[in-house]
């Protein structure tokens, strides 16, 4: 087992339905379809609906969800995202502050949208932190995208291999990249395929072969 990086999940699905808060368009539903609150500006959903658009027509055979975004795998291997993109989580290019009142509109993509980079690829499988997304494609190479404060990423190849002493790891110094806003190979697996992930707030881990 290996740690990429140093927990979150919200709602989860598979029809898809989701309920919960909507403050940057995590759930995939129009406004209309939303509850506001006008005490605190917020929207939310307390009923299961179901999300159309460009999901509609797919046959969806995995969800993941993050802190404010979520993504949708299809039988066809096709990766769709929705939410918040502040950190470049969705993988479709965009990052900025989400505490900009002129960007948020930007960063918050309401209805499930095509990550059109892994389009080369068949993904197998996709896993999501609070802030960053992982895929893993049919040949088991890892991709990633979204915040890397603290290298959950893996992209500097600082992965570090599980054992009795993590001393060393823990006051290791990194020149960290601190986020990536489209989906970046992993490159420190090249002749480790991995078979399974998992994501926590900001920390990740891979089994290999």
């Amino acid at each position: 087992m290996f740690i990429l990086g140093v927990s979150f999940y919200l709602f989860l699905i598979i029809l898809i339905l989701f309920i919960g808060r909507a403050e940057g368009g995590q759930l995939g539903l129009s406004n209309d379809e939303m509850i506001h609150n006008a005490g605190n500006n917020e929207l939310f959903q307390t009923i299961p609906k179901r999300v159309k658009g460009t999901l509609e027509s797919a046959q969806v055979v995995q969800v993941a969800c993050g802190d404010a975004h979520s993504l949708a795998l299809t039988n066809k291997g096709q990766v769709f995202g929705w939410g918040y993109t502040n950190s470049g989580q969705l993988g479709l290019g965009i990052t900025g502050d989400n505490f900009d009142p002129t960007a948020n509109a930007t960063l918050q993509v309401k209805e499930p949208k095509l990550i059109d980079r892994l389009n080369n690829m068949k993904i197998k499988e996709i896993f999501s932190g609070s802030t960053f997304s992982l895929f893993l494609n049919e040949k088991k190479e890892l991709y990633g995208c979204g915040l890397n404060d603290y290298n959950q990423l893996g992209i500097e190849k600082s992965v570090t291999k599980i054992n009795n002493n993590l001393e060393n790891y823990r006051h290791a110094s990194f020149n960290r990249t601190t986020e990536s806003p489209i989906p970046k190979l992993i490159d420190c697996f090249t002749y480790m395929p991995i078979l399974n992930v998992a994501c926590g707030e900001n920390h990740s881990l891979a089994v290999s072969i």
